[in-house]
C-alpha cells in the first residue's frame, strides 16, 4: 500500500530544500554538507550523493576537497549495489529520480573522475564529433551540433555560437545543459569578454566574474551574476570569424585546462565545418543561379529561333559571326547539311574558317554528343598518312608495340573533317573512297575489319574539279565528297562583317587585360578598308598586333599595317634571307589565292616547306 500523504511531506521538503540549495548563487558549502549528513541519517543516500557531488565539483580543489569525493563515491555505491554498469551510470545521471536540473554538475563530475581509459575515450569522442561535423550540410544543425558538443566536453549551464562578419555580432545559436532554447540569448552574454577573445583571438577564461578585476564591474556580469565563462574563439573566412562561448552561473572556476583545451580543439573542428558548409551553400546558390540562367537563356534561343523561322532567316552556326548575305547563306546551308549523313565539302580560301564551319556541321546535327575529329592531310607525311587514317595492328611496323586507333575509328560515332582533301595522295583516295562506300576499315598490318560509323567532312581551298581533269585527284572520290556544298567566302568579299569579327576577337578570344579595351570607330573603319588576303585568320592576328601595340584603348589607325608593310620585309638596311623567303612565300600564295601547291610551283620549292614556314610564322 502507498504510505500516507502525509509522511511524504518531509521527503518533499527535504526536496525543496535540496534544490533551492544547489540553485543558490555563491553556492552555500556549509549549508550542503549539514544538509548531506541529515540525508544519510535517513537513509537517503541518493539525495545526499546528489548535494555532496555539487559540493566537489563546485568548490576550488583544496585539502576537504577528496575526503567528501570519497563521501560521494561510498553513497553511489550504497544505492547502486546490484545495479550493472549500464544501470549505475543511468542512475547516476537522474539522482533526483528526474532529469536533473543541473545535468552540468554531473559532467563535471565524470570529467573529475575521468582515468586514463576515459582520456582514450575523450579522444575518440573528439574523432566522433569530428565525424558528425563534417556530415552536415545544413548550417544551422551544424552550428547546434558545435554548442551541444560544446556543453558535453565543458559541463557548462550554458553554450552560445557567435558569430562575426563583417564586424557585425550575431547569436546564431544558444542551448542549456538540458539542450533547450535559450530566450533573449544576444542580452544572456558578456559582451565584455566576446570583444576581448575576438580582438585578442585567444581564449578568455574567468573563474569567477563577480571578482574579476576587469570584469566585475561589467553590467552583464552584474545583472546575470556570472561566476564562471570560457570564451573560445575561432576564424572561419577572411571576414568571418566566431566564437564558442560557455558560462556556468552556480560555479566558480568551473572550467579548468583539460576543458579549454578540448573547446579550443572543438572551435578548430567547428570552424573547417563552418567554411566547408557555407561553401557547400555558395556552390548551390551558384548552381541554383546557374541553372535559371540555363533555363532563361534556353528560352530566349528558343524565341529567337523562332523568330528566324517565321522570318524566313536561317539559324545561327557555332562559332561562325557574320550576317552579310554571304554569311547568311553559309547558315542556311549548314542548318541543312547538319541533319543529314552525306559528306560535305567546304570550299574557300585558307582562314576564312572552314574548320569552324566543319565543327558547326558537328554541333549542330545529331552526332553532337560524339568525339569531332579534324586534321589537316597536307600537314601529315606521306610515308605516315595511311597509318594516321587507318590505324596500325602491333607488330605492323618497327615501333608499333600496341594496336594503334587512325582517324575512321576515333571518330566513330561523331565527325571527321580532313582538311586540305586535295592533298591526299592519290593512292589513298582509293582506299578513302572504299572507306565511305562500306563503313568497314583494316588496320595496317592487320585482317580484322572493324565497321566505322563517321560523318565526313571534307575542306579544301582549291579547285578539285581542276584537279580532277588535271589527274591529281580521283573523279569517283570527288562525286562521293561532293554530295553537299558549302563555300566560305573570302573577307574581302564581305567586309560588312568585320566589325562584328573584331567585336567577337575583343570579347572572347583576346588575352586578360585586353578583354576590357574599347576601339575606336576610325580604327574600325581603317580595318573595314583592308584587302585581308589572309581572310579572318589576318584580321585576328592583326587585332592581336594592335592590342600589344596599344597602351590603352585601340585608337590608332595609323598602327594597322597596310598589304605593303605585311608582306614587304622591314627596312634594317640589311635583308636577311629569312625576310626575303618570307616575302617570296607571302607573295606567291598572294598571288595564287592561298593555293599552297601552285604557291610552290612557281617558287620551285615543296609544298611542305611552305606548310613548315606557315607554321613557324604561326
Amino acid at each position: 500500500l502507498p504510505p500516507p500523504a502525509e509522511s511524504a511531506a518531509p521527503l518533499a521538503a527535504e526536496d525543496q530544500q535540496l534544490c533551492a540549495l544547489l540553485a543558490t548563487a555563491p553556492f552555500d558549502a556549509t549549508a550542503a554538507l549539514e544538509l548531506a549528513d541529515q540525508l544519510i541519517e535517513r537513509g537517503r543516500d541518493d539525495r545526499a550523493a546528489r548535494i555532496l557531488l555539487a559540493w566537489v565539483v563546485r568548490q576550488p580543489v583544496g585539502g576537504q576537497t577528496e575526503a567528501v569525493a570519497t563521501r560521494v563515491r561510498a553513497a553511489l555505491e550504497r544505492c547502486t549495489t546490484g545495479l550493472l554498469d549500464a544501470e549505475r551510470s543511468r542512475f547516476t545521471e537522474a539522482l533526483l529520480g528526474l532529469p536533473d536540473p543541473w545535468p552540468e554538475d554531473l559532467q563535471a563530475w565524470h570529467n573529475r573522475t575521468s582515468t586514463d581509459e576515459d582520456l582514450e575515450m575523450e579522444v575518440i569522442t573528439l574523432l566522433e564529433i569530428n565525424h558528425r561535423l563534417v556530415t552536415q550540410e545544413d548550417l544551422g544543425s551544424l552550428l547546434g551540433t558545435i554548442v551541444e558538443h560544446a556543453l558535453t566536453v565543458s559541463g557548462a549551464q550554458r553554450g552560445f555560437l557567435i558569430l562575426e562578419q563583417d564586424g557585425e555580432l550575431k547569436v546564431d545559436t544558444a542551448m542549456n545543459s538540458r539542450r533547450g532554447g535559450i530566450e533573449a540569448p544576444d542580452v544572456e552574454v558578456s559582451g565584455s569578454v566576446l570583444t576581448r577573445a575576438l580582438a585578442e583571438m585567444l581564449p578568455i577564461r574567468i573563474s569567477n566574474a563577480v571578482d574579476d578585476p576587469l570584469l566585475g564591474s561589467a553590467p552583464s556580469v552584474v545583472e546575470l551574476e556570472l561566476r564562471s565563462i570560457l570564451c573560445v574563439p575561432f576564424s572561419v573566412q577572411k571576414n568571418v570569424r566566431g566564437v564558442i562561448y560557455v558560462d556556468h552561473r552556480l560555479r566558480e572556476a568551473a572550467f579548468d585546462d583539460r576543458v579549454e583545451r578540448l573547446l579550443t580543439l572543438l572551435a578548430d573542428q567547428a570552424a573547417l565545418a563552418i567554411m566547408q558548409v557555407r561553401r557547400m551553400q555558395d556552390i548551390r546558390e551558384l548552381n541554383r543561379k546557374l541553372k535559371r540562367r540555363v533555363v532563361s537563356q534556353e528560352s530566349d534561343l528558343h524565341t529567337a529561333r523562332e523568330a528566324l523561322r517565321v522570318a524566313g532567316l536561317p539559324g545561327p552556326a557555332g562559332g561562325l559571326v557574320g550576317s552579310s548575305p554571304g554569311m547568311r547563306e553559309v547558315h542556311r546551308l549548314l542548318g541543312l547539311a547538319s541533319q543529314t549523313k552525306l559528306p560535305v565539302l567546304v570550299g574557300g580560301e585558307s582562314g576564312t574558317g572552314k574548320e569552324l564551319a566543319a565543327r558547326a556541321l558537328h554541333d549542330l546535327g545529331p552526332r553532337a554528343q560524339g568525339p569531332f575529329v579534324g586534321e589537316n592531310c597536307a600537314a601529315i607525311p606521306a610515308s605516315l598518312i595511311e597509318t594516321e587514317l587507318f590505324g596500325a595492328q602491333k607488330g605492323a611496323f618497327t615501333g608499333a608495340d600496341s594496336d594503334r586507333l587512325g582517324f575512321f575509328e576515333r571518330a566513330h560515332g561523331g565527325t571527321l573533317f580532313l582538311d586540305e582533301i586535295g592533298e591526299l595522295p592519290i593512292e589513298l583516295q582509293a582506299k578513302l573512297l572504299r572507306v565511305l562506300e562500306t563503313n568497314q576499315v583494316r588496320r595496317v598490318g592487320g585482317t580484322q575489319i572493324h565497321d566505322v560509323d563517321f560523318r565526313l567532312v571534307a575542306a579544301t581551298n582549291r579547285d578539285l574539279a581542276h584537279e580532277v581533269e588535271a589527274g591529281r585527284f580521283r573523279a569517283d572520290l570527288y562525286y562521293r565528297l561532293d554530295g553537299l556544298r558549302v563555300q566560305m567566302p573570302a573577307l574581302r568579299d564581305h567586309p560588312e562583317d568585320i566589325p562584328a569579327l573584331v567585336d567577337h576577337f575583343l570579347r572572347t578570344q583576346a588575352p586578360d587585360g585586353v578583354r576590357d579595351r574599347r576601339i575606336s570607330q576610325e580604327v574600325v573603319a581603317q580595318l573595314c578598308k583592308q584587302p585581308w588576303p589572309g581572310n579572318v585568320r589576318e584580321l585576328f592576328n592583326e587585332l592581336g598586333r594592335l592590342c600589344v601595340l596599344s597602351d590603352g584603348d585601340l585608337d590608332d589607325p595609323d598602327l594597322i599595317r597596310g598589304p605593303e608593310a605585311r608582306l614587304a620585309p622591314a627596312p634594317t638596311g640589311i635583308v636577311t634571307m629569312a625576310e626575303l623567303e618570307r616575302v617570296a612565300i607571302m607573295n606567291a600564295l598572294t598571288q595564287t589565292g592561298g593555293d599552297k601547291r601552285e604557291a610552290a610551283r612557281l617558287l620551285g620549292i615543296s609544298r611542305a616547306k611552305i606548310y613548315q614556314r606557315l607554321k613557324e610564322w604561326g
